[in-house]
């Protein structure tokens, strides 16, 4: 779908151009596991959300924002607390309707993953912690999450969370569909295909 490429490339500027603290992360020089992270992702989206988010880039460039930028910067309030206070005036504050509708759709994604491990638990091995009190070695789920939906516009957040919606209304789950199109990028037929190969 040529929405999700554009999206792909757009973040991709973005991506590679961070400035860490510190020295250069080597993610930023391995586009084809960046292509297919997000490519799952945004595959698992409806075309309202992708389109919003669309947008959400489009302005960002226009002001000269950094929206991956600003996600790590979200994320060192749990993960390096000391440093984000030195950058956190430097990414837009979240007000409180856009707090409650990252919050409502954290933590369905949560509640999600947690099924999602419980019933394919080979996936836990290669995965981040699930939640932010194991942000130590590796960012956890939780904490990535809420950056990535903090940079979000409140029209993404609320088209989003419509859509999350509408998947559960029909006995669906956002994060199932995420890790299916993951497994498939990595060449397997399905989640139960690629389960079969680590146990074999």
């Amino acid at each position: 779908m040529a929405t999700i490429e554009t999206l792909i490339t757009k973040e991709w500027n973005m991506f590679t151009n961070v400035q860490n603290i510190g020295a250069r992360a080597s993610c930023q020089d391995d586009f084809d596991t960046f292509y297919i992270m997000r490519a799952s992702q945004f595959e698992a989206w409806d075309v309202p959300t992708l389109r919003s988010y669309l947008k959400d880039l489009e302005r960002a460039e226009m002001e000269g924002r950094n929206l991956p930028a600003e996600k790590y910067g979200y994320m060192m309030e749990s993960t390096d607390p000391v440093n984000f206070e030195k950058v956190k005036d430097m990414i837009p504050k979240v007000g409180a309707e856009k707090e409650a509708l990252v919050e409502e759709i954290l933590s369905t994604f949560l509640k999600q993953t947690e099924q999602f491990f419980e019933a394919h638990p080979v996936f836990v091995d290669s995965s981040r912690p699930l939640y932010k009190t194991g942000d130590v070695y590796f960012t956890s789920i939780e904490t990535y999450t809420m950056g990535e939906l903090k940079t979000y516009s409140e029209e993404t957040l609320k088209a989003y969370l419509a859509h999350i919606r509408s998947l559960e209304s029909e006995g669906k789950s956002i994060v199932y569909t995420i890790y299916e199109n993951t497994v498939r990028h990595y060449g397997y037929e399905s989640i139960e295909a690629m389960e079969r190969s680590r146990h074999n």
